[in-house]
């Protein structure tokens, strides 16, 4: 049974700092968790044989190569449906002699022509041969002449046309650069990152690492989610499905208890909720149909009074704003007794808002 990785979660985002006053970030921080939460624009692509369970029985089974060996296999395919070709004329011409000599008594005509089908190089030849023969005894009109010519070259002419073609068309087994191509990537980035952020170097990391998320997940909703304008943009998703499908509220009910926090009121918070999304068909996990989950992403945001559960605090000489809106856990255990801190010194220290 295959390994799924999946996200199933209900989300809920509480609002209340300035720099999510635009609803476009609630549907950002959607796209970021279905479509970015253990991956990147630069994929490891799985090499080898492996089984594609969205294809038919007969196209399942897929090989991937590099751009270099991929080449070269389709090059040593050619070359094999020709020697292929060869060797099945050579067997064919075998038994059109045999078939011809059971004949009987022989006429000059059937005689060349078992002598062509022993020594025939190849059917294109065969073809030939058969023809100037035919046109050296057309003056002296031997008894079935044209029967006897097409007995053995339509065959040859068949084979060549056939093995021909066959080798002209054998890249068509590879898929085409410019076209949708469906692979498997590597199991080696599945999981969360973890940062060591009790020094500068890991903070940083910690930081960039959210930035250049946030930054990936704008541009990626501006090309994909974008449902106001039309864009001529060439950008091509590296996901099995570039957008899924949600649907959006605007009279939501506030998503916490206290629902007197809620500043729009106790129905009119915003959400946003995905289909029921297949974990193969949508989310891309290859898997057979009984290995196979849906689920279903809701995400509900809306500002909220918070000024009597905010405090400020002094660490390392510099002040915060600590927000309590409850306990900070990871795996279950209790890390932090509040939700939030802010630095104010932040604005002054550092890039305040990196996104563009």
């Amino acid at each position: 049974m295959p390994t799924l990785l999946l996200f199933a979660a209900r989300y809920l985002l509480i609002v209340s700092l300035p720099t999510y006053t635009s609803w476009i970030g609630i549907l950002q921080h959607l796209v970021i968790s279905l479509h970015q939460a253990s991956s990147s624009t630069e994929m490891a692509i799985a090499t080898g044989l492996w089984w594609n369970y969205s294809g038919s029985v007969g196209r399942a089974l897929i090989l991937t190569l590099p751009v270099g060996y991929g080449n070269l296999l389709v090059s040593a395919l050619a070359i094999l449906v020709k020697m292929a070709g060869t060797s099945f004329w050579n067997i064919t011409a075998l038994l059109l002699h045999c078939w011809n000599v059971q004949d009987g008594p022989a006429s000059a005509v059937v005689l060349q022509h078992r002598v062509i089908l022993r020594n025939s190089r190849s059917a294109l030849s065969m073809v030939w041969e058969s023809l100037k023969i035919h046109h050296a005894w057309s003056a002296s009109k031997p008894s079935r002449l044209l029967w006897h010519t097409c007995s053995i070259s339509i065959p040859a002419l068949v084979i060549w046309t056939g093995f021909t073609a066959a080798a002209l068309f054998s890249s068509a087994v590879a898929n085409k650069a410019y076209g949708a191509v469906i692979a498997r990537t590597k199991a080696e980035a599945c999981g969360f990152w973890e940062y060591n952020t009790s020094n500068a170097a890991g903070y940083a990391a910690k930081t960039s690492k959210l930035n250049n998320d946030a930054v990936q997940a704008r541009m990626y909703a501006a090309n994909f989610y974008n449902r106001n304008v039309t864009s001529s943009s060439t950008a091509r998703s590296i996901f099995v499905r570039p957008s899924l499908p949600y649907s959006t509220s605007t009279s939501a009910p506030c998503p916490v208890p206290a629902s007197r926090r809620c500043l729009l009121g106790r129905n009119a918070a915003y959400s946003v909720t995905t289909d029921l999304l297949d974990s193969h068909e949508m989310l891309g996990i290859n898997a057979s149909p009984q290995d196979r989950v849906s689920l279903q992403f809701d995400l509900t945001c809306s500002p909220l009074f918070t000024d009597d559960l905010v405090q400020p605090k002094v660490y390392r000489n510099a002040t915060h704003l600590v927000w309590f809106l409850g306990n900070t856990a990871t795996n279950g255990r209790v890390i932090s007794n509040n939700t939030y801190t802010y630095n104010l010194e932040a604005a002054r220290a550092v890039d305040g808002y990196l996104i563009s």
